[in-house]
């Protein structure tokens, strides 16, 4: 789904301000939150659902001297919630303040800053076109005279909705807030800055500018992002990976009392973490930027691309490739693709960024383990490269668009696996497809296959298929997988439908020592029992309640008719953890098969 503290000097508008003073980032004080809630789109439920979350808050604790004001944008179809205070389920757009103490929804009447001039907030609703820069720049016009009403020493400005991050394909290759009803136009990076430039400007703020500029969507967490806004606010929230429906946890971060925007960023950061940790079953991330580091992260990201052109393309292409990635694979982690180039500049730009961060958090041990905060737009060849990145305020002030563009160092991070003569071409992602071991068994054994191969990509995972039959006595299977390339993690099962029709009968993991080894014991004396058909998934039954699937791993396994005396098939998985893959360095796996154990030529 959706789904930077303080620079070198104030402008003159903040030194006229007659809070200026409080200008440190950890001092507290009063803010005024401006929520652009874009729920114009299959969002909307979530939208509603966030506004409750904030009554919330207005009614268990309180928002203490803070005021929240949301610009919401609803449609038809999708969510039929009504809202409070005789709103009711209405389509179009309203402007409200959700009041402390009470949660009621107040409307607010915006004046003449909407460009369109139709909605009043107070006595109805209409379209307006969440995607238009003037609808964003009259609304922080607006916000920015309440802030200075209320007397706020700090304004955060919400951007709510979807997100696409750079390289995204739409509008520039960055944009957010799509408004479904209004030919699905969304605000790109360039007008997000143009509103608040503007409003910054405009007489209305006497001096009051934006705090923290917060995206409540997918893929924001860049470092394009940050520095395009590194001369307009202090801190930017965003995240990495594509965030769930229900986005940030409104009724948790929201101030109740005054509060410094470091603390305020952090409490967005963590409770965010802490509401998915919860739930389980997410893998999310979010950080927050000290804008005020960008300086020193510029300087890291030249002497780091300076010094990369020593490493060679295949260091480049394993860095990259095995770096944690995103936004379907156009950006990685910085942090994550430095540390792995491991040159001496690496150290530079890590703490670089680790400085800038002021606050971050992601799922431990999931598909976002190796992420430390901020994406950086990578494209998987030079080849690919999209020219109209040289336009973006990082491009323009580092030589990051050089090296990505192949002209510092070519790589390419191919997705299609060269294959292995001794286990076939790459094609036994499946079971299915799963590669058939060559080697007839006979007699007492012991018997050895041996295979070696790739886990290419994010995404791959290898089958191997072989025949048994059982006779009286035992006998044992004995997996080992050997060689994983450093760095990399990967885990073996052993599946044998036969005997354990719902799940594996034994797994290898954590390979921190490079290598897999366990044995299996093959009982004696199994039942006759029946079988889906070969790579067909069976739903939970009475007599199966997983069904055949390894559900844990998402994977389906299937056999034919099972009978104490019919041939079976074994199934051996390798697969990457949490997306872990090398596209260099092959793996070796042994399957010893031993004691009274037949295996039968495979496909018998």
């Amino acid at each position: 789904m959706r789904c930077e503290q303080l620079l070198d000097a104030l402008n003159n508008a903040n030194k006229q301000d007659a809070v200026a003073s409080n200008t440190d980032l950890g001092k507290a004080g009063k803010w005024t939150i401006l929520v652009y809630l874009d729920a114009d789109n299959n969002l909307e439920g979530a939208g509603v659902g966030d506004v409750q979350e904030m009554i919330t808050k207005a009614t268990s604790g309180g928002y203490g001297n803070n005021k929240v004001y949301v610009l919401m944008d609803r449609i038809n179809g999708y969510d039929i919630t009504n809202m409070p205070n005789g709103f009711g389920n209405f389509e179009g757009s309203r402007l409200f303040e959700v009041v402390t103490g009470t949660g009621t929804l107040t409307p607010r009447s915006p004046g003449a800053f909407f460009a369109n001039g139709g909605n009043d907030g107070a006595t109805g609703t209409s379209e307006i076109n969440m995607g238009d820069r003037a609808i964003l720049e009259g609304f922080l016009k607006w916000g920015l005279a309440q802030a200075s009403t209320n007397g706020s020493d700090y304004v955060y400005l919400d951007i709510w909705d979807h997100g696409a991050g750079w390289g995204g394909q739409a509008y520039g290759g960055n944009a957010v807030a799509w408004d479904d009803t209004n030919s699905h136009d969304a605000l790109s990076i360039d007008e997000i800055r143009t509103a608040i430039t503007n409003a910054h400007a405009a007489g209305t703020s006497n001096g009051k500018t934006v705090t923290i500029l917060g995206f409540d969507a997918c893929y924001m967490g860049t470092v394009e992002n940050a520095f395009s806004f590194k001369d307009l606010v202090k801190i930017v929230i965003g995240s990495e990976e594509v965030e769930p429906g229900n986005g940030w946890d409104y009724s948790a971060w929201l101030p109740g009392s005054d509060t410094s925007p470091t603390d305020l960023a952090s409490k967005v950061v963590t409770t965010y973490g802490a509401y998915y940790a919860a739930q389980g079953g997410q893998n999310v991330t979010l950080a927050a930027y000290d804008l005020s580091k960008s300086p020193s992260v510029q300087s890291a990201v030249d002497s780091f691309v300076g010094a990369i052109g020593s490493a060679t393309s295949s260091q480049v292409t394993t860095a990259r490739t095995q770096a944690q990635n995103y936004n379907n694979n156009l950006a990685v982690d910085l942090y994550h693709f430095a540390q792995l180039i491991n040159i001496p500049e690496s150290n530079g730009l890590k703490t670089s960024i680790s400085n800038m961060v002021i606050k971050e958090t992601h799922t431990t041990g999931g598909s976002v383990k190796n992420s430390y905060g901020m994406t950086v737009y990578f494209p998987t060849s030079t080849g690919d490269y999209d020219t109209t990145y040289n336009n973006t305020v990082f491009a323009t002030l580092t030589k990051w668009d050089d090296f990505i563009s192949g002209k510092i160092n070519t790589y390419q991070a191919s997705a299609n696996e060269p294959g292995d003569a001794t286990c076939g071409t790459e094609s036994n992602n499946t079971s299915s497809t799963a590669t058939s071991f060559v080697s007839r068994f006979t007699g007492s054994g012991p018997y050895t296959l041996n295979c070696t191969g790739y886990i290419y990509t994010n995404t791959d995972i290898d089958y191997y298929r072989f025949g048994l039959t059982t006779g009286p006595g035992s006998g044992t299977i004995r997996v080992q997988l050997t060689n994983i390339p450093a760095g990399a993690n990967y885990d073996v099962y052993l599946y044998i439908p036969y005997f354990s029709p719902s799940s594996h009968v034994a797994v290898g993991y954590n390979s921190s020592n490079g290598n897999e080894d366990f044995t299996y014991n093959v009982p004696d004396g199994v039942t006759t029992i029946t079988l889906p058909a070969l790579g067909t998934c069976q739903p939970p039954t009475a007599g199966q309640p997983q069904g055949n699937s390894v559900y844990q791993q998402g994977y389906c396994y299937g056999n034919g008719t099972g009978s104490s005396t019919a041939n079976h098939n074994v199934y051996v998985i390798v697969k990457g953890r949490s997306g872990s893959y090398n596209q260099l360095s092959k793996y070796t796996l042994t399957v010893t098969a031993t004691g009274t154990l037949q295996p039968l030529q495979p496909g018998e």
